[in-house]
């Protein structure tokens, strides 16, 4: 486990291959807030095709696994049947429709929030008000860099240690993956291509935007380039309703690494260094990596694969161990990243508006919205 000491403060930064370095205190008590897909019911295409290190994916599941680390007090959701069949399906009986009144009634260490990110900052800012310690929350963060913002600072006061449903840097094949690029596998990394296919900006892209953060080891944006399918601007309100489909990005960051999310699908992230190119396949599947052969040839013709067969802990889990060492033994969690996520994801959108114009992510107004609707329903 290392320790980043920054000023007076020290952040976590944890690689775990399971949970043998996380010492146990005791079970914080938990609310699952939220009882939909990533609440409590898996995709069941996510359970039967996902590699190894994603399941359990829902925050049920997850918290439910780790039962020497949380117990699940309670659960809910706005939605009553949703509600029940959860309740009867994880044998919890504390139930209510009104996050408030759970919060209220059971006080808890942690909640976890799956709600739509319309009111997930309204229910993280009564959490705080009546006194959580940490929270674990689902992506997108927020609507605006503003809210984001704001969110951010009510954490920083009140000290509330956070994770964030972006999993793959808590997935153990992806961290493997880091640990090798920092070693120089590869050599200095150029570029990064994230290939989660053809995908709206605020369900899909906060994946794609977090993992070229996580690799580029950078959170000082240069530039942003976004094209964009959008079909409805409130112009008045500087909101875009729907979800815009992303048809191409690109992030420069200050160390000068460039970030690239295309249409391409497989889930893979190509990263390309100067010697080599390190790709994270199929969504955590196996890493390949490509080098120079002998001879002197300037192409990539070695290849090596590296593919794990041993169980391991998923990204969800990863996350609220992670957590759960941050409230337990008073170290901060990393905020940073969220808010240059964020901004990254408004910032692609703006320059879509723009004309795809290179943009610096300071030119994009704070109140500057977008809902991400899918019919009726926000991301």
């Amino acid at each position: 486990m290392q320790n980043t000491w920054i000023g007076n403060r020290r952040f976590l930064h944890v690689c775990y291959t399971g949970d043998r370095f996380l010492k146990q205190e005791h079970p914080l008590d938990a609310v699952v807030i939220g009882c939909g897909r990533m609440g409590a019911f898996t995709d069941k295409s996510m359970k039967r095709y996902s590699p190894p290190g994603w399941n359990p994916l829902s925050h049920v599941d997850a918290l439910v696994s780790l039962r020497r680390y949380y117990s699940l007090k309670a659960l809910c959701d706005a939605d009553e049947n949703k509600l029940i069949k959860a309740g009867k399906k994880y044998g919890v009986d504390n139930l209510s429709t009104d996050y408030e009144t759970i919060i209220r009634r059971i006080r808890p260490d942690v909640v976890s929030i799956a709600t739509r990110t319309d009111i997930r900052n309204e229910i993280m800012a009564f959490a705080i008000k009546l006194g959580v310690k940490g929270i674990h929350g689902e992506k997108p963060f927020a609507q605006s860099i503003k809210e984001a913002k704001k969110m951010i600072g009510l954490f920083k006061k009140h000290h509330i240690q956070f994770t964030f449903g972006t999993y793959r840097r808590y997935h153990g094949i992806y961290r493997a993956a880091k640990k090798m690029l920092q070693s120089g596998e590869i050599g200095n990394i150029v570029q990064i291509n994230v290939e989660h296919g053809r995908s709206t900006l605020m369900w899909t892209h906060p994946h794609s935007i977090d993992l070229c953060l996580y690799f580029s080891d950078c959170e000082e944006i240069a530039t942003v380039q976004g094209n964009c399918i959008i079909s409805k601007f409130d112009k008045a309100n500087n909101t875009i309703i729907d979800d815009p489909v992303v048809l191409g990005g690109m992030i420069r960051f200050s160390n000068g690494i460039i970030g690239v999310i295309g249409t391409g699908g497989g889930m893979n992230t190509r990263i390309h260094g100067e010697k080599g190119i390190l790709t994270i396949s199929a969504n955590g599947s196996k890493i390949v990596i490509e080098k120079k052969g002998k001879g002197g040839s300037p192409y990539f013709t070695k290849t090596k694969t590296i593919q794990s067969t041993k169980p391991m802990k998923s990204g969800t889990q990863n996350a609220l161990l992670e957590l759960y060492s941050a409230v337990t033994r008073n170290f901060e969690t990393h905020y940073d990243s969220i808010v240059q996520n964020q901004k990254i994801l408004m910032a692609l959108a703006y320059s879509s508006l723009m004309g795809g114009r290179i943009i610096d992510c300071r030119a994009v107004p704070e109140d500057f919205r977008i809902l991400g609707k899918f019919g009726n329903l926000p991301a």
